[in-house]
């Protein structure tokens, strides 16, 4: 029966990666929000499925997962995308917009800025600067210890490190992507906030979701440029690359939880394959257990299945803002979904807060709504010369694709301020009196 019910889930997860090869067969390109939230999902419930098969699930929930994805992307079908991508042609070239002086020295100005909040963070916490330097996996395992027991001394230079930690690869992405230069690889200094963090402070959602940021600083400017394509045999070969250095990187922020002081080699890479698992492939499984828990099934976990929140997990950040006094744990829910001593975490994907908030049905037609307003924000982008507001609202659109396995883009009120700031920046790139000085090379 249960491998009936996995086979049934990997036939759901296949659904929709055809619907996001119609819907690019229809466009002629994957750069497009409705092809890629179909690949992201796709990659999110096939591999979980298929690399730990033994697991077992509940199909019903990769269904609803399939049927929300449906109805996000299908909204594409109600735009002008001929004359869209017509009007795009006479955006101008992006070398012109994004690589010049004064976008640089702020890329430079906010990584000085991460840093030294990320050091005043540090030793707020009693961290000498020379110990971070020379052990930085002792202090990455003291600061999470200290998380996970909320005895950190939470301090202004935290949540600053971290919007110009993100400021940082968004412009970077936007300079890398416009750069007409083989050796602009230097632009990659972008990431030095967000490595530091995650070796420091063994925090690794902020790098992957700065990486998402970069790519979508890149995907804006592969849009000015009109070039659409995806899938090469050279960015096949970055992209193996890239993910060994992610692996690498990761493995190292592991290394703080205690596993690097165990002396058995063969208990240190099972407890990685463990750690990798249950940040990797937890989510479906642990969505799966709390949709059957929701829908008045059997679990082992007594679950949180209230809901009617009325959007207040899925747009966090604003509810915050204005003074909602509702409290969440660091992790959002409490529940630790944990199967055998391969999977444990309390990662249940960004459908648990949506349903929470607005039931099945409605959660269904918030993402079918979400899927019309997104895809309105691309046509407008795509038709608009010297966008601003679109333009960021296409690169937090793929960072919200990317972390929506694990929560909402908005649970962070950090996340409105980036984008606060950002407006400001690339406003005044706008104007002829910020002298640019475009680099060419």
């Amino acid at each position: 029966m249960e491998v009936l019910e996995k086979i049934v889930a990997i036939l759901y997860s296949l659904l929709i990666l055809l619907n996001g090869a119609v819907l690019r067969k229809l466009f002629g390109t994957w750069l497009f929000p409705g092809c890629l939230f179909c690949l992201f999902w796709f990659i999110y419930t096939f591999f979980p499925l298929i690399i730990l098969f033994e697991v077992p699930v509940n199909p019903n929930s990769i269904g609803f997962i399939a049927v929300a994805v449906l109805l996000f992307s299908n909204t594409s079908i109600l735009f002008n995308w001929k004359r869209a991508f017509q009007d795009n042609f006479h955006k101008p070239n992006p070398n012109t917009v994004f690589n010049n002086r004064f976008l640089k020295l702020t890329l430079l100005v906010e990584v000085f800025i991460s840093l030294f909040a990320s050091i005043g963070h540090l030793t707020a916490q009693g961290f000498g600067i020379m110990e971070i330097i020379t052990n930085p996996i002792v202090v990455a395992s003291s600061f999470a210890q200290a998380r996970y027991t909320e005895t950190l001394n939470y301090t202004v230079f935290g949540p600053i490190s971290l919007v110009f930690s993100n400021i940082s690869v968004i412009l970077g992405g936007l300079i890398f992507g416009a750069s007409l230069a083989k050796n602009n690889k230097k632009i990659l200094f972008a990431f030095l906030p967000s490595i530091i963090v995650m070796l420091t402070q063994s925090s690794k959602g902020l790098f992957f979701l700065s990486f998402f940021f970069f790519l979508g600083g890149i995907w804006v400017t592969r849009i000015y440029a009109n070039k659409l394509i995806v899938f090469n045999t050279k960015v096949i070969f970055r992209v193996f690359w890239v993910s060994i250095g992610f692996i690498i990187l990761l493995s190292l922020s592991f290394l703080s939880r205690g596993i690097q002081n165990l002396e058995d080699q063969g208990q240190t890479l099972e407890k990685l394959r463990g750690l990798f698992a249950s940040y990797f492939f937890t989510h479906i499984y642990g969505f799966s257990d709390w949709f059957t828990a929701y829908t008045g099934g059997k679990t082992d976990l007594s679950y949180d299945t209230s809901n009617y929140y009325m959007g207040f997990y899925t747009l966090t950040a604003f509810f915050k803002m204005f003074g909602v006094s509702k409290v969440t744990s660091p992790g959002v829910f409490d529940e630790f979904f944990i199967y055998k001593e391969l999977l444990e975490s309390n990662i249940y994907t960004i459908f648990r807060g949506m349903i929470m908030d607005f039931g099945l049905l409605g959660a269904l037609v918030f993402m079918l709504v979400n899927g019309f307003l997104l895809h309105l924000v691309y046509y407008l982008f795509l038709r608009r010369n010297r966008p601003v507001v679109l333009v960021l609202l296409v690169i937090f659109m793929l960072g919200y694709f990317y972390i929506s396995f694990i929560i909402s883009l908005l649970t962070w009120v950090i996340i409105p301020f980036t984008f606060l700031i950002m407006y400001i920046i690339l406003k005044f790139n706008n104007y002829d009196f910020v002298f640019k000085g475009n680099f060419q090379k």
